[in-house]
C-alpha cells in the first residue's frame, strides 16, 4: 500500500540503522528535501517500523514535515528487509543503463505510468539487480519509484522503471528539475554491513575445492600456480593458513615438501570436521614451537572470505607472526575495480543467493544468503573485495614490501617479503582471536593460548638464529 501524504509521527526507526551519517551529509540531505522534496517513498513494515528510509524520516522530523510518502509492505522475511536496503542504499544503474517515460509538466507529484509507454535499454546490463526487483514487487507490490526530468528522462530507478515495463506494471514516476540530478548522485553517508548477525563459521560454505575436477575443469589456485609454486626452494617451510579442503598443501606433502597448515573450518560434506580442524592446528602449532617461524606463509582467497574489517586485521597479524623476517609471504583475494563488471556480465549470477556485487559497502563488503550448512538453514556469508591500492596498503602495513603483484578478471594475488615487526601485545591479541574463533552450537576452536605459547617458542628461536637472507622474490 502507497501512501503519498503520511502521518510521519506513526513510523518508528528500525533498531539499527544501516548507514552511518555524519553532520555535513545530515546538512546536504536537508537541502536537498527543501530543494526537491522527498523523490523515493519510504519503505516500512505494516506495523510502521522502517525498513529503508531511515535517514530520510529523520531529516524529514528535523525540518517539521508532519506528511511524506510512505510504502507498507506486509509480511517482509528478513531477507528481504535487507535486500530493500541493498537496493535502497547500494545499488547504482549501472553504465549505458537508459529509460524514458512520456513528458509531464506535473512536478513533485507522483503519478502511474503505464508501462507500455516506458522505453528503455531492457537488454543493458545489472540483469541481476532487476531479477531481484522484480521478485520483491511480485512478493510486496510495486513499492518503489522512477525520478525523471519533465522531458521523461529517468535519471534515478532506471531499473526499476525497467522492471515495471518487462513486468507490464504501471511505474510510480516522480517529475523533478533537470538540475536535481547532482542532488541524487550525492552519498549521502556509508552503508555498512555491521548490523547484519552471522557467525564466523558459516564463511566455510565460501570455500572452493581446488585441484579436483568434480566433472568439471579443475580449479587451480592462480596464487599457487603463479606465485607459490615457481618459486618454493627445496626444504623451505611452508605453512598455509586457511588452507580450506588442503588440496595443494596435499600436493606438496605428497612430494615430500615441509608444510603444515591451518584451517579452522574445514568441511565433511556440509558439516565441519571438528576434530580433523583440531589436528591440522595442532601439528601446525607444534611445527611452529619446535622449528621457529616459517619460510614461506601461503593465504590464499581467505581476506576475500573474512566477515569484518578486525577479522581482516587479525589476519593480517597472523601472518606477520607465522613468518620469518624477510621471508615471503603469498596472499590474494577478489578484486573490487572488476566487481561490477564481473556480476554484470556473469551467465551464472544467483538473485535467490545475494543481490549482486553493486551492493558492496563502504568497506567493501558483499552480503552473500546461503542456506548450506549445519545449523544454519538461513545464514548471511560475506565477500571482501579489495582494490588493488587497497590490497597493496594492507600488505605493506602489515608485512612489508611487495615484491609482485598481478591481477586477473576477478581476483589478485601478492607477494612481500616480511620486514614490519608488530608489538608482541598485537600479535598475542590477534592469536587469541583467530585460534578461538566460534564453531557451531556455543563450541569454539579453543587454541588460543596454544598458539600465543607456539608464537613465543618460535620467536625465542628465531632469536638465538642469525639472521636469514632475505627471500629471493
Amino acid at each position: 500500500m502507497f501512501r503519498a501524504r503520511y502521518p510521519l509521527g506513526r513510523l518508528r526507526p528500525a533498531p539499527y540503522n544501516p548507514r552511518v551519517i555524519d553532520a555535513r551529509a545530515c546538512a546536504a540531505l536537508r537541502q536537498s528535501i527543501r530543494r526537491i522534496g522527498v523523490v523515493k517513498p519510504i519503505i516500512a513494515r505494516d506495523t510502521g517500523i522502517v525498513i529503508a528510509g531511515h535517514q530520510r524520516l529523520r531529516q524529514l522530523t528535523a525540518l517539521g514535515r508532519a506528511l511524506g510518502p510512505v510504502y507498507f509492505a506486509a509480511g517482509i522475511t528478513t531477507t528481504d528487509e535487507i535486500r530493500f536496503n541493498q537496493l535502497h542504499n547500494l545499488t547504482e544503474d549501472g553504465p549505458g543503463l537508459w529509460a524514458r517515460v512520456p513528458p509531464d509538466p506535473r512536478m513533485g507529484v507522483f503519478v502511474d505510468v503505464p508501462a507500455e509507454r516506458i522505453k528503455g535499454a531492457f537488454r543493458g546490463p545489472d540483469a541481476v539487480t532487476r531479477a531481484t526487483i522484480g521478485a520483491l514487487i511480485c512478493r510486496y507490490g510495486p513499492w518503489g519509484c522512477a525520478v525523471a526530468t519533465r522531458d521523461g528522462r529517468v535519471i534515478d530507478g532506471i531499473n526499476y522503471a525497467l522492471t515495471c515495463a518487462v513486468m507490464g506494471l504501471p511505474c510510480r514516476t516522480i517529475r523533478v528539475p533537470d538540475h536535481a540530478a547532482r542532488w541524487l548522485t550525492r552519498d549521502y553517508g556509508a552503508f555498512r554491513f555491521g548490523h547484519l548477525s552471522g557467525d564466523t563459521w558459516r564463511q566455510s560454505a565460501c570455500q572452493r575445492p581446488r585441484l579436483r575436477t568434480g566433472g568439471q575443469r579443475a580449479c587451480r589456485s592462480r596464487l599457487y600456480e603463479r606465485h607459490v609454486l615457481p618459486r618454493l626452494g627445496p626444504g623451505e617451510r611452508l605453512i598455509d593458513f586457511g588452507a580450506g579442503q588442503a588440496d595443494y598443501v596435499r600436493r606438496l606433502q605428497g612430494r615430500g615438501h615441509p608444510v603444515v597448515w591451518v584451517e579452522f573450518f574445514p568441511l565433511d560434506g556440509t558439516r565441519l570436521d571438528r576434530p580433523i580442524a583440531h589436528a591440522w592446528c595442532r601439528a601446525a602449532l607444534a611445527d611452529w614451537a619446535a622449528h621457529g617461524p616459517f619460510d614461506v606463509v601461503v593465504c590464499d582467497s581467505v581476506l576475500n572470505s573474512v566477515d569484518s574489517v578486525a577479522a581482516e586485521r587479525d589476519v593480517m597479524v597472523t601472518l606477520n607472526a607465522l613468518c620469518r623476517v624477510g621471508g615471503r609471504v603469498h596472499v590474494s583475494g577478489r578484486t573490487r575495480e572488476r566487481l561490477h563488471a564481473m556480476e554484470r556480465t556473469t551467465k551464472q549470477a544467483n538473485p535467490k543467493q545475494y543481490l549482486h556485487a553493486g551492493a558492496v559497502d563502504a568497506d567493501g563488503f558483499v552480503a552473500l544468503y546461503r542456506g548450506d550448512l549445519e545449523a544454519a538453514p538461513t545464514a548471511w556469508t560475506f565477500q571482501k573485495f579489495h582494490a588493488a591500492s587497497e590490497a597493496r596498503g594492507l600488505i605493506e602495513t602489515f608485512i612489508g614490501p611487495v615484491q609482485r603483484f598481478t591481477r586477473s578478471t576477478t581476483s589478485w594475488q601478492a607477494t612481500a617479503v616480511k620486514t614490519v615487526d608488530l608489538d608482541p601485545a598485537t600479535v598475542e591479541a590477534a592469536l587469541r582471536r583467530e585460534f578461538d574463533l566460534p564453531w557451531p552450537d556455543g563450541d569454539r576452536v579453543g587454541l588460543a593460548e596454544a598458539a600465543v605459547q607456539a608464537w613465543r617458542e618460535a620467536q625465542a628461536i628465531a632469536a638465538d638464529r642469525p639472521a636469514a637472507p632475505p627471500a629471493v622474490v
